[in-house]
């Protein structure tokens, strides 16, 4: 590894090609990525009550990023926020009609972007870059838990 970039160079090219890419993309129905990522998180979870908390919790962010991507989205009328009954400093996150629409749409979205970052390796490669880079992030989340 002489004269290639350290590790973090490729990791955060990627990562910033990969969300340019997808918001480029995305734009023409009017979302960004994180909000995308968001609505995939909340249709996974359709059967279950998710709470704002839970989404800072998944995706590790601060609660002011996760009100205003939730803001702008029930702005969008993708979502609709209630205040949870249970607990009223919290916010029950509740997916709208419009947003169902959007499944299939962003299920194939991302199963695209994906393939374009890989199209050039074999099967087994893939698989390999899938356990190399799980093993790096398992590494590092636990390096921050401890």
């Amino acid at each position: 590894m002489e004269n290639k970039k350290p590790l973090g160079f490729y990791f955060k090219k990627i990562h910033d090609i990969f969300i340019a890419d997808a918001n480029i993309q995305l734009k023409k129905w009017g979302l960004t990525f994180s909000q995308m990522e968001v609505l995939i998180y909340l249709l996974k979870r359709q059967d279950t009550q998710t709470l704002q908390k839970d989404i800072e919790i998944h995706f590790n962010l601060k609660h002011p990023t996760v009100i205003g991507t939730l803001k702008r989205m029930e702005k969008k009328g993708l979502i609709k926020s209630v205040t949870n009954p249970e607990d009223r400093r919290g916010n029950i996150i509740l997916l709208t009609d419009k947003a169902f629409e959007f499944e299939k749409m962003m299920v194939k979205f991302k199963k695209n972007m994906e393939m374009k970052f890989v199209k050039d390796l074999s099967d087994g490669q893939k698989e390999q870059l899938v356990d190399l880079l799980e093993i790096v992030y398992n590494s590092v989340t636990r390096s921050e838990e401890g």
